[in-house]
């Protein structure tokens, strides 16, 4: 499945910027997700939404995740993977 860049960056902005910054630079104790693997993005919400903790601010992330279909997922993970020349 290929996700669409600009419907990834409107849930982005919805859902994931306040923790994660703009286009994914990080902020505080939340890592920078810009530029990264689509496949590594995709896995890692899939594992989230599965509710399966796998590392700090895993309950957060699980809950974010959960709600997340598999094309708002791939929309996101080719958002955040366009960002990496930024």
């Amino acid at each position: 499945m290929t996700g669409n860049i600009e419907d990834g960056k409107i849930r982005y902005a919805k859902n994931c910027v306040n923790c994660h910054g703009p286009a994914g630079m990080g902020l505080a104790s939340y890592p920078k997700i810009s530029g990264l693997d689509i496949a590594y993005i995709i896995k890692r919400l899939e594992t989230y939404r599965a509710g399966i903790e796998i590392g700090p601010n895993s309950a957060l992330m699980i809950m974010m995740a959960q709600p997340l279909s598999d094309t708002e997922i791939a929309n996101l993970a080719a958002y955040l993977n366009a960002q990496n020349t930024k």
